[in-house]
Parts: structure tokens; sequence; C-alpha cells
């Protein structure tokens, strides 16, 4: 008898006695659904800031002769710093760790998540770390500088340790949301009938596993040196360190779980059932195994056959993965109707994601080196069509699973909000590569000796894109409050799921199943039940 037959006994989640402060119950909760739903909200709170940080900085570039919006080259590296790492750790890679807390016991049919102490302890250390890496770098800190420079030493070294305890954080995170698809599945669901965003999240959380070490030891060897009375060179520029997290594969590692989130919610819409569902588990699998980019801090690994062949291999995945969505969409096109915000969120995002991909491989043609040596935008093409595509799927998870969030549905009206997500993202990415056709320098570049026709009004033009999707995200934000404050409650599958989330109620209740689930057939088991009657 294998160890997927029988699920394990639930781990204790008993929250604080009801007597207890209800501050006190929130923070000490073991209950993965709330844990994810904090995940989840101090997610977006982390992403308007950097959103419009993200914003200043990407005006700030539209002139390349000085610093006008930020008064130094510190300040600007700070707010640089902050927009491209904190939209990694602090916004997207938290949304969707979130999520996948809340979400993916309910798919597993297991009554809570592995570790549920461990879950919540990442939360809040998360939290903490996230707020001492944005305070450092207020405070004139950063990641590196040399003594007596023009950034505070310490407040730099606070920076780091920041950096660390969120990366930490995310960890123990991975290792939960890992454990709970492969040990808590109730009798027959074996692993190749596991829902797909339970697949994405058990791909990235394992990838994230080997990854994110990596990033961890470049930090602890960054810091040591750092605060030595004779650096070595290691921590004077801690981003020089981590810039392999910016640049592609890796970036698109940090967005797996979107492609976990379109494939369960088309179907749904659609109506019909997956074709070949082993072979989009593969494709997700495939793109998560291409997206290993620790090896990038190899130098001039990027000028190497075996990146440039991983580069135009992520496009396999790729076309394999919308093949099986566009088959999907095509057999259920008539069910469809008018496609509901999460759709179109998830379906935008994912597409952008995608483009991300093709840029990816357009920038690993050689001519997109300046002097051979120095990288093009090219590569922050690419960063700003994963994570801002990443992001756009993401807020369509949210919306899609609303009902087992908070108990209320997402309305309607967010369909433009999804336009505007997905079309900022694609407008913000563009320019990028274009600029990178004019020989831009990618990454923190305050200004160059020559600007190139172009290149600033590109640069304009990508502000404009990152504006879209701050927008888009305060749109957002604003029909969720008011689904909370008024919406219509949901009932336990508004949508006509396929999966075990829906066979619940919204929200879902202590254990979340009134009765042990039953044994699993297929990868859709509340669609065998509405078919058998």
């Amino acid at each position: 008898m294998t160890a997927t037959e029988i699920a394990p006994a639930a781990p204790d989640t008993t929250d604080a006695p009801a007597s207890e402060p209800a501050l006190y119950r929130l923070v000490t909760t073991g209950d993965h659904k709330t844990v994810g739903r904090l995940y989840i909200v101090f997610s977006l709170i982390f992403l308007v800031v950097v959103l419009v940080v993200g914003v200043l900085v990407g005006f700030e570039r539209s002139d390349q002769t000085s610093i006008n919006v930020f008064g130094g080259v510190d300040t600007y590296f700070q707010a640089w710093t902050l927009w491209k790492v904190g939209l990694i750790v602090l916004a997207v890679v938290p949304m969707f760790i979130g999520l996948a807390v809340a979400i993916v016991p309910l798919q597993v049919g297991s009554p809570a998540i592995a570790f549920p102490r461990a879950a919540a302890l990442s939360l809040w250390g998360w939290v903490v770390g996230g707020l001492i890496f944005s305070i450092s770098l207020a405070i004139n800190g950063g990641l590196g500088g040399l003594p007596g420079g023009g950034i505070d030493h310490d407040a730099a070294a606070l920076t780091i340790v920041g950096l660390m305890l969120v990366v930490i954080s995310l960890l123990l995170a991975s290792i939960c949301i890992a454990t709970t698809v492969i040990s808590l599945r109730p009798a027959g669901m074996y692993l190749n009938r596991v829902p797909a965003f339970a697949w994405s999240s058990l791909v990235a959380s394992v990838l994230w596993l080997m990854i994110l070490p990596v990033a961890l030891a470049n930090l602890v060897i960054a810091y040591v040196d750092f605060r030595n009375a004779h650096p070595l060179g290691y921590g004077n520029q801690v981003a020089l360190q981590i810039k392999w997290l910016l640049r592609p594969p890796t970036v698109f590692a940090f967005v797996i779980p979107a492609l976990g989130i379109l494939a369960d919610i088309v179907p749904v819409v659609a109506k019909v059932r997956q074709n070949l569902y082993g072979v989009l588990l593969g494709a997700i699998a495939l793109f998560g195994v291409l997206s290993f980019g620790a090896f990038v801090q190899i130098d001039n690994i990027e000028k190497q056959f075996v990146y440039i062949a991983m580069s135009f291999a992520l496009l396999i995945p790729v076309l394999m993965f919308l093949g099986g969505i566009a088959d999907t969409l095509r057999r259920g096109g008539k069910n469809i109707g008018l496609p509901p915000t999460a759709l179109l969120c998830a379906l935008l995002g994912t597409l952008v994601v995608f483009a991300g991909v093709s840029m990816a491989a357009i920038r690993a043609i050689s001519t997109f080196d300046l002097a051979g040596t120095v990288q093009t935008s090219a590569a922050d093409a690419a960063f700003d069509a994963a994570l801002l595509g990443g992001l756009c799927a993401a807020l369509g998870g949210v919306a899609w699973w609303s009902s087992k969030l908070a108990g209320r549905s997402f309305p309607e009206l967010g369909r433009p909000l999804a336009l505007l997500l997905g079309g900022g993202a694609f407008i913000a990415a563009v320019p990028e590569l274009v600029a990178g056709f004019r020989d831009q320098p990618g990454g923190f570049v305050p200004a160059i000796d020559v600007v190139k026709d172009g290149v600033e009004l590109c640069n304009t033009i990508s502000a404009i894109g990152v504006c879209l999707v701050t927008i888009g995200v305060l749109g957002f934000v604003g029909l969720l409050l008011k689904s909370l404050k008024g919406g219509s409650t949901a009932v336990g599958d508004p949508v006509d799921g396929h999966t075990l989330e829906w066979a619940t109620a919204s929200p879902p209740p202590a254990g979340n199943f009134a009765e042990a689930v039953a044994v699993v057939r297929t990868e859709r088991p509340l669609l065998d039940i509405k078919e058998a009657q």
C-alpha cells in the first residue's frame, strides 16, 4: 500500500481559546486559511508600495542625462532595489504562497496544511523581514556599499539581514506547501490526478527550495564580507551577488503557479474536461526544470551554448501548455459567454509571461550585448513581463477563489481591470526590449554617456505601462474591499467547479470538510459525480 492511498492524520491546527483577544488569536493561529489570507493581504500592501516606487523609477529613466526624481544616485539605487527585488520577494511570490497555503490543502482534500505552525511562522517572519528590508532602504541602506560612502553602513547591513529573513521565511512556506501535496492527498489522488494549481505549487515550491538557498548563501557570504574590517569585495555590491535572481531563466521560476491557476480555471469556465491532462502537468514540470537559473552566476555563462539552448528550450513547454489550453477553449468556447474577471486576468497574465519567455530567447542572441560585455535592457524586459504578468495571473487566482478565501464572490466589474493589468504589463515590457535594440544597458543604470534616439521614449512608455498596472491593482483592491463589505455571500460551489475545494462551504469550516473525502478516481472528482447523476 502506497503512502498516497491513506492520508496521514491532520496536524493540530486548534487556535487559541475564543476568550483570548482577537489580535492574539490572529497572530497565533495555525489555520491555513487565515495564514493564506494574511499572506495575500500583506502582499497587496507591499505591492502597492513597490508599484508606486516602480512608477517613479520608470519616469526617472525617461531622462538618461541626470537624476531628477530621487536627487542622487544612492537614493535612486535604493528605490530601484525596492522595485526589482521587492516585486519578487514582497509581492508576487508571497501572493502565490498565500494562495497556495489557503487553497492547496482544500484541493488535495486535506483538513490542514502540513506543519501549520511553521506556515504561520513563515508568514510573520516574512512580514518582519519585509519591513526591515523596506525601512532600511528608506533610512539610507541598500544592497552593499563602501564604508564611509554615500549610504549608511549599518543600514545597509540591516538591508541584507532583512532580505535574508525574507528568504528564510519563503523557504519555510515552500516546505509546508510541497509536503502538503506530497503527503496529505486522499486515497486515489496520485500525482497525475492532483489539481493543476496544486501541481504547479508543488513544482514551484521544489524549485524555490533549490534556488533560494543559493541566494541565501550569496547573502550570508556578502554580509560577512560586508561587516569585515578588510572586505574582499563581495559585500560592497550585494546586488551583484543576487542579480541572477532578476534575470532569465530564474525570473520564470517565480511565476510557475500562474500556469496552474489558468489550467484550473479554463476547464471549469468552458465546462469540459482537459484533454491530455498528464501532458499539461508535464509541460508545467518541464517549464519549472528549465527555469532553474542558479548556475547563471558563472562568469560569461550567458554566452555559452547551454544557456542559449535553455533560453530557446523554454519555448517547448510554453507551446505544449498553450496548445492544451487552446484546445480546451476551442471545445468549450460556446459555453463561456462573457469571460469572468478571473479567467481574463489568468489568461492575459500567462500570455504576458510567455511573451517574456520569447523576449528571453531573443535576448540570448549575442548581438544584444553592448561591446560584448555589458548586458542590455532586454533582460529587464523579460523581468517585467514575467513578474507583472505573473502578478496579473495571481490576482486572477484571488478573484477565482475569493469565495473560499473570504466567503464573498469577486464582482465581475473587474473585467476592465484585467485589461489594465495585462495590457499594462505588456506595455511595460516591450519598450524595454526595443531599448535593448538601441543598446541601452540593463539593470541599475542612472545615466549613460551617449543616449541613442528613442531610448528615453521607450523608458517613458514602459513607465506608463507600470502606471497602468498600478491603477489596475488599486482598482482590484477597491473591488475586493467592496465585496468584503457588502458583497453577496458565496455558496459552496458558485462556479460549478471540478476539484475538491468546491466540495466544501464558502468559506470552509474548521477541518475544511464536513465528511471524509471519498476515493478519488480522476483529476476532476466533482465533475465525475455530476456526470454520474
